[in-house]
């Protein structure tokens, strides 16, 4: 449940949001920040996935929500694993 959560709260902090401005042409929409919508692929690491029974259940609530829009998460990618930590070694 933990790692759900914190899974959650770190794409809801680093991806792109939509932001209604109100100006005096009406309404208008303005992104901020990196629309993740398109990315195709994500790699999960670290000890809570990789000794998860279901890491992709886990991962799975990165994904874009309807009810919630205006977080530009992934829609559809495919999901690794990162089962021998080679991204740790790498620096990440």
């Amino acid at each position: 449940m933990l790692a759900s959560v914190a899974v959650d709260t770190a794409m809801e902090r680093h991806a792109g949001k939509i932001q209604i401005l109100y100006g005096p042409m009406g309404d208008m929409a303005v992104q901020r920040g990196k629309d993740l919508t398109e990315v195709k692929q994500v790699i999960g690491t670290g000890g809570p996935l990789v000794f998860s029974p279901n890491p992709r259940k886990i991962m799975e609530k990165m994904l874009f929500q309807e009810t919630n829009p205006h977080i530009l998460r992934p829609k559809n990618p495919v999901f690794f694993l990162d089962t021998k930590y080679i991204l740790y070694a790498a620096g990440c």
